[in-house]
């Protein structure tokens, strides 16, 4: 016996003005996008992914990317010692929250230039009262996070792959992925996408590091597609966000092109119009080496966003307990 659906599929969102569809209406998105969409039954469900209590991090250093992308300052961190040597003082300076492992918040990426999650305005995301990365660092972020090997899977399938080119992921590469790992996608999931990229950076010299940087926003990562169908397939999974260890979760470049919209700009289709949390440059190595370990690619997934009103984004703070 079929039962009923609790969210609408992504062909019965309502469309937007800007293309594509949005999920602006529905009651559990307001405010919080589709991370409301995670009950309490789907995080109490989140636990049985739980099989040995490891704890792995998913955090890189914060000075990992050096230097920094898309033009943002060094972090400076400084200790002071006080006291005669027996207190310890730190501060940050320069700290851009997306140097490093990150979130995206809701007010980050617009569905349109001036238009936001909920069909919200620019000069309500620039005075902090809806979308900033506080609406979930007040409650926290937890559910069953899924890992998928990209990598592997798009050198399987594909002659050329490398995770620092612009290589498009398709949803039939990500579904590929899935079934190899023997993984089936569960309303309210987070799903964790390991494309190689940090690695393949942290394996550069220094000079190569200092190209990747001085390329700007045309910077070249592996990522998903930008095409509708990467949004539906992620939707009608029930996925609520998307992580990777790459610059952007999408390929990269983009098309900024405002015909291009929302599909060549990924991000304006995922949080401008789904309102999904979307996470880069997360550390995922050890984390893919515990799952083919164990043959098992789901866990829970914690996550403590930094509680910064009107924040564009934070800190990852994320762990994976398998």
């Amino acid at each position: 016996m079929s039962t009923q659906r609790a969210v609408p599929r992504y062909d019965e969102l309502p469309l937007s003005p800007y293309g594509g569809r949005h999920a602006w209406d529905l009651p559990r998105c307001a405010g919080v996008g589709a991370l409301g969409l995670i009950t309490d039954e789907i995080r109490r469900r989140a636990l049985d992914s739980v099989r040995t209590g490891e704890l792995v991090s998913l955090n890189a250093p914060l000075d990992v990317i050096d230097p920094p992308l898309f033009g943002r300052a060094r972090l400076e961190h400084a200790v002071e010692v006080k006291r005669e040597g027996l207190v310890l003082d730190d501060r940050v300076d320069a700290l851009y929250p997306q140097v490093s492992s990150q979130w995206d918040a809701l007010n980050h990426i617009g569905a349109e230039p001036g238009v936001f999650f909920g069909g919200t305005t620019l000069e309500q995301q620039l005075s902090g009262e809806v979308n900033g990365v506080d609406v979930w660092a007040r409650r926290g972020i937890a559910g069953r996070g899924v890992l998928v090997d990209m990598e592997t899977a798009m050198r399987r399938r594909h002659d050329r792959y490398g995770p620092g080119e612009p290589i498009e992921m398709s949803h039939e590469d990500v579904q590929a992925a899935l079934e190899a790992q023997g993984t089936t996608l569960r309303p309210g999931d987070i799903l964790v996408l390991y494309t190689g990229f940090l690695d393949w950076y942290l394996g550069l010299d220094g000079a190569a590091r200092a190209a990747v940087s001085q390329a700007g926003p045309e910077v070249t990562a592996a990522g998903l597609a930008h095409t509708e169908d990467v949004a539906r397939f992620l939707w009608d999974g029930g996925v609520t966000a998307v992580a990777s260890d790459s610059l952007g979760v999408e390929a990269w470049p983009p098309d900024r092109g405002p015909e291009a919209r929302p599909f060549g700009f990924l991000h304006s289709s995922l949080i401008g119009h789904l309102g999904m949390a979307i996470g880069e440059l997360w550390e995922l190595r050890e984390l893919r080496e515990r799952c083919r370990a164990r043959g098992a690619f789901d866990f829970l997934l914690v996550s403590a966003p930094l509680y910064l009103r009107g924040g564009v984004g934070s800190p990852a703070n994320a762990v994976a307990m398998l």
